[in-house]
C-alpha cells in the first residue's frame, strides 16, 4: 500500500496468513487473559452497578455453563467459539461476552433498546 500500513503489518506479525490483498493479517489483540473476572467485578465502583454485573454473571453462567473468563481488560466471556472468514483468517471469541462498558457505564432499556449512559 502506497500508504505503508501494509509495511507497518508485516512488522507486527511475521507469520500472519495473507488477507484478501495480499497483506499480512495482525494476530487478535483481545485474547483470554489470566485476570480474574471475580476482581474486574469487584473494581466496579458503584455497588449497584457491581450487584448487577456479578447477577449478570451469574445468569451467564448458568445459561452457558460455562465459568467466566477475561478476554482483553474489558470483556468478561463465556464458552469460546472459532470463527474462519472466506479469507481464510480464523480466531477464537467468546462465544457469549459482558461488555465493561455495561457494567461501569451502566445501561438501560429505552422503548425496546438497550442504552449505554454515563449517569444511570
Amino acid at each position: 500500500m502506497a500508504d505503508g500500513r501494509a509495511e507497518s503489518a508485516r512488522s507486527d506479525c511475521d507469520n500472519a496468513p495473507a488477507g484478501p490483498y495480499g497483506e499480512e493479517m495482525a494476530e487478535p489483540r483481545t485474547t483470554p487473559t489470566e485476570q480474574s473476572a471475580a476482581e474486574f467485578l469487584a473494581a466496579v465502583a458503584d455497588p449497584v452497578r457491581r450487584a448487577d454485573a456479578e447477577a449478570a454473571v451469574a445468569l451467564m453462567r448458568e445459561a452457558t455453563g460455562a465459568e467466566p473468563v477475561m478476554w482483553g481488560s474489558s470483556i468478561v466471556g463465556f464458552g469460546v467459539y472459532r470463527y474462519r472468514y472466506a479469507t481464510g483468517r480464523e480466531g477464537d471469541w467468546p462465544a457469549v461476552e459482558l461488555l465493561r462498558e455495561l457494567v461501569t457505564a451502566g445501561y438501560r432499556h429505552l422503548n425496546g433498546k438497550t442504552v449505554i449512559t454515563d449517569g444511570v
